[in-house]
């Protein structure tokens, strides 16, 4: 098989690459487990930069096809990313801190009842919704860690 791309496909390509690696690897030191056939993928991609006149964005080191800092600072993938983690936070704060509180009202098991009990998940609903609505008018502003009572 054979794909053709033009220089402003490969070039999102690369976007998109890189954005692959940064959320396979940028949680990890090093190479995680399984993901070297990755690694390798995103260097047989980016090998191809030359061919396509972006060898000033692609750079051979240490055996290995790696983006340069120029592709760093220029690509819009970082910016991608960002909007990605950003949106991730809030949800996943809102979605854990929904969680607890249920749990600590309803017990341990309450996750295995919400489909089947409407006003459980109608409860569930409203305090998603109370956290939302906080976040977005104070951030984390009203956020505090309670002193340890001993």
């Amino acid at each position: 098989m054979k794909i053709e791309f033009s220089k402003e496909e490969y070039l999102k390509l690369l976007d998109m690459v890189n954005i692959a690696d940064w959320v396979i690897h940028s949680f990890t030191t090093g190479e995680g487990e399984g993901t070297r056939e990755y690694r390798e993928l995103q260097a047989k991609i980016f090998s191809f930069a030359q061919e396509y006149g972006l060898d000033d964005l692609v750079e051979l080191f240490e055996g290995s096809y790696e983006p340069t800092r120029k592709f760093e600072d220029e690509s819009p993938a970082f910016d991608f990313i960002e909007e990605y983690e950003e949106e991730v936070f809030w949800d996943e704060l809102i979605d854990r801190l929904t969680q607890r509180d249920m749990e600590v009202k309803h017990g341990e098991d309450w996750l295995d009842e919400i489909f089947e009990n409407e006003e459980l998940f109608r409860e569930y609903q409203d305090k998603l919704l109370e956290y939302e609505e906080e976040f977005e008018k104070y951030g984390l502003d009203r956020l505090k860690l309670l002193e340890d009572e001993n």
